[in-house]
């Protein structure tokens, strides 16, 4: 392979910033197109990648799981020159590609795909067991995606999220996809993917408040659903050649790190392009550490709310009323009278002046 190839995998199991990573690669280094896979061919790379929540106006090769991984690499590695990125996703439960994908091939790991795995999609006829056996398929794949592009000569930099940092992923940056019907393009909003996540995996709950279907009811029933911090995380090979990166530090430290970046995949940087990358990436910057904000912020919400201590909540988010309100059921066995209450207020005070004991059978989780 021609030494002025390069193939290089941004990747994380959360959305952390890979996105902009991967443009920021294109950029900094003074490209001016970028290849794009789905397309099979070499497009135009943007100015700023930048929308209101996210950086999704690079269109970036972003495929699932390892199957659809190597497709791109194949078209990558068609070409002897020029700097080609990838960064690929966790197999998503809530695609028919995921089952499409498991019944065309095997898992290196195991001769025979599990049963659940050649079974049609019925979001109305599932158990416990078909969604372990699932989540671990899309484990064992993730790994084997993993050191797939180390062994196919990728340099990988993989970007970590942080157990400390869970709540950062309240509020959801992007629309995500369905979970049933061919819908490569993605959901229409946040909401709808929302809302059927909830009818395949919490249908007993929805049944329950068929009646209750106000924003304070809706509310409610999601933060007993609600596991904010009881995401999981595969375990992956890190004694593979890789760059690993704090989400943190990139969020805080971007110039430093993207330097680490271009020094590890050996690129350089133009001086020009990080002139005008600067005041981008801090734009995108103020995206990132307004949702980290509510992390460290939550535990004095929750105790000013408990406690009555006079403390501005903030203009929250619907997702983030749902966490506090999960958490004094949790946590502190309190509930809302929310009864009208489309909108939490600003001051922790007035929330105070509407707990009541929590009534709710509820699990021992913390």
């Amino acid at each position: 392979m021609n030494m002025s190839h390069t193939k290089i995998c941004v990747t994380s199991q959360e959305a952390v910033g890979c996105t902009f990573i991967d443009w920021s690669i294109h950029f900094l280094s003074g490209q001016t197109t970028f290849f794009n896979a789905d397309d099979n061919q070499w497009i135009e790379l943007t100015s700023d990648p930048l929308t209101q929540q996210n950086a999704h106006n690079h269109k970036k090769n972003h495929p699932r799981g390892r199957i659809e991984t190597g497709k791109v690499l194949d078209r990558f590695d068609q070409h002897t020159t020029g700097v080609f990125t990838v960064y690929p996703q966790l197999l998503d439960i809530r695609l028919q590609l995921f089952y499409i994908h498991a019944r065309k091939t095997a898992t290196p790991m195991s001769n025979q795909i599990p049963d659940i795995l050649n079974s049609t999609v019925d979001k109305n006829n599932h158990d416990l067991d078909e969604n372990k056996k699932i989540l671990e398929y899309q484990e064992q794949d993730y790994v084997e995606l993993f050191n797939m592009c180390a062994q196919r000569n990728t340099k990988i930099i993989y970007v970590d999220s942080n157990p400390e940092i869970d709540l950062y992923h309240t509020t959801r940056r992007f629309k995500g996809n369905l979970l049933f019907g061919n819908n490569k393009s993605g959901a229409q909003s946040t909401e709808l993917t929302t809302t059927e996540f909830e009818e395949y995996f919490f249908g007993q709950s929805i049944v329950a408040y068929s009646e209750l279907t106000d924003i304070w009811d809706v509310r409610e029933r999601r933060a007993l659903n609600l596991r904010p911090l009881q995401r999981k995380r595969t375990i992956l090979d890190f004694s593979l050649p890789h760059l690993w990166i704090d989400a943190r530090s990139f969020w805080t430290l971007g110039e430093s790190y993207m330097r680490k970046i271009l020094t590890y995949v050996d690129l350089p940087v133009d001086p020009d392009r990080l002139n005008q990358w600067l005041p981008i990436y801090t734009k995108w910057q103020n995206i990132q550490l307004t949702h980290l904000d509510f992390c460290y912020r939550l535990p004095h919400m929750i105790d000013s709310i408990v406690n009555n201590w006079d403390y501005s909540l903030g203009n929250l988010t619907f997702e983030q009323e749902i966490v506090i309100q999960h958490f004094l059921i949790y946590k502190h066995n309190l509930n809302l009278k929310t009864w009208q209450l489309s909108k939490f207020p600003d001051n922790a005070k007035d929330l105070h002046a509407l707990l009541e004991p929590n009534i709710h059978q509820v699990e021992s989780i913390y």
